[in-house]
């Protein structure tokens, strides 16, 4: 089997451009059987690379783990080699510069992707447009099994709207949507909130973590959530850690 960093310097030098000794460096130590994960390490990956790094991925059809640090281009270049990807199961992308626009590409590709089954975007700013993407993803994807959208400016909508598709979405295990954006101006904002993820609670019977940290929940919210869950079987994990009273 040619090694990835073989991959790699030919798709570049295909497109008459120098590889770079430092991605060369990198993936000569990643080479072997063993080969399954790809991160960055001491060499950070530019997304102008990615154009030559992915082909290569494909080629060699081992890598199960991809953990990056890219920004929206990036992201939409993960999101084209993710439509045609068989093998990538995690792929880990917490804390870059991502935004709304890379967030649409990656969920618009798992539509169709049936192999990847943890994804994260921790940490970036993939706003309303971004959750209300993944809402939509989640309506057709069978296979992601694992979420993570904390801290990624979700707002009402977007929460809304994801806790509504969990209510029969067959296939995901744990979702993490902590630390949205509050509205402060509406004391009550978290209400609505609070009826969908007991309404998901009661109708979901394959989701077993639910993370919802710094979620402003009032009293009347903790109230519905428990009644619901006593119709629940599967969840064996809910986080409500760091809850601030609201004024």
């Amino acid at each position: 089997m040619k090694a990835l960093s073989a991959e790699y310097e030919q798709v570049s030098l295909k497109d008459k451009r120098k590889p770079h000794e430092g991605i060369v460096k990198t993936l000569n130590s990643l080479k072997g059987r063993a080969l399954r994960y790809i991160y960055e390490s001491s060499y950070k990956i530019r997304d102008e690379e990615l154009q030559y790094i992915l082909p290569a991925l494909q080629t060699i059809n081992m890598i199960t783990h991809i953990d990056l640090r890219i920004s929206d281009q990036g992201a939409t270049l993960i999101g084209e080699f993710l439509k045609n990807d068989g093998y990538t199961q995690i792929l880990n992308l917490q804390g870059n510069n991502i935004n709304r626009r890379g967030a649409q590409a990656i969920a618009n590709a798992l539509k169709a992707n049936t192999f990847l089954t943890s994804i994260s975007l921790a940490d970036n700013s993939i706003g309303e447009g971004g959750g209300m993407a993944f809402a939509e993803m989640l309506q057709v994807n069978v296979t992601l099994e694992h979420l993570n959208l904390s801290n990624s400016d979700l707002e009402t909508d977007s929460l809304i709207a994801l806790l509504t598709i969990l209510r029969y979405n067959p296939s995901l295990k744990s979702i993490d949507i902590s630390r949205p954006i509050p509205l402060f101006h509406h004391t009550n904002w978290m209400d609505d909130v609070a009826i969908h993820i007991a309404q998901m609670l009661e109708k979901n019977d394959v989701l077993q973590e639910l993370h919802l940290q710094k979620f402003e929940i009032r009293d009347y919210g903790f109230q519905w959530i428990c009644e619901k869950m006593q119709h629940n079987h599967s969840l064996v994990y809910l986080d409500l850690s760091w809850f601030v009273e609201p004024l």
